[in-house]
């Protein structure tokens, strides 16, 4: 699946609660963002209340990529994909977050740090609609 005109639809409003770690957010009203996949427009909307950490950093680039930055409104939404898993695989999903990351105008070298992180490092799932689980290779 081929992820194009990925667009950001309304900006993007979260609170962190004073209480307790302090290291999630949560999304304060729906966030939409838009996207064709394949060709086919999607309307992909986060519901309020969903937690966030912005971004799940592995220690491997941890030195690379701050949790705060452009990046922030593609990781959310990625978040909320990992929760639904589905209704696309991990590999789609993260496929997602890196046109997110595009039109963020994430710096290119760091974009494909975080991508490639998603990509191997993060949860993995198989299309809903195949049985076979997907392959972790680009």
């Amino acid at each position: 699946m081929r992820v194009t005109d990925f667009r950001y639809v309304e900006p993007l409003a979260v609170f962190r609660k004073i209480e307790g770690s302090g290291k999630l957010f949560w999304v304060l009203d729906d966030y939409s963002v838009e996207f064709k996949l394949d060709g086919e427009l999607v309307v992909y909307t986060v519901p309020a209340g969903t937690a966030t950490d912005f971004a799940s950093i592995p220690r491997v680039v941890q030195n690379l990529v701050q949790v705060l930055g452009p990046h922030v409104e593609a990781a959310v939404v990625h978040d909320r994909l990992c929760v639904d898993r589905g209704p696309w695989s991990s590999k789609v999903a993260a496929e997602i977050f890196l046109a997110g990351m595009i039109a963020a105008d994430v710096l290119p070298w760091r974009r494909q740090a975080m991508y490639q992180a998603v990509y191997y490092f993060g949860p993995q799932w198989a299309d809903p609609e195949s049985e076979r689980p997907i392959l972790v290779a680009p």
